[in-house]
């Protein structure tokens, strides 16, 4: 978590950003050996996955979590 450059709000801010619903995990883990943050939210009732790069802010994946 160190080599990040964009702190876990940050990377909260931009995921509602990219989709508008509420935060419900949120965590630091590695996405093919690159920091990123994993981050969950409920939209209506479907859970969406965003994988944040840690570096840049930037959405690396936005997918529909069908595992919940």
């Amino acid at each position: 978590m160190k080599q990040a450059q964009t702190t876990l709000t940050q990377a909260m801010q931009k995921a509602t950003q990219s989709i508008n619903g509420k935060i419900i995990e949120a965590k630091f883990d590695f996405d093919n050996g690159m920091p990123a943050y994993e981050i969950e939210i409920a939209k209506g009732m479907d859970i969406h996955k965003l994988v944040i790069n840690s570096s840049n802010s930037q959405v690396i994946s936005s997918q529909l979590d069908y595992d919940n």
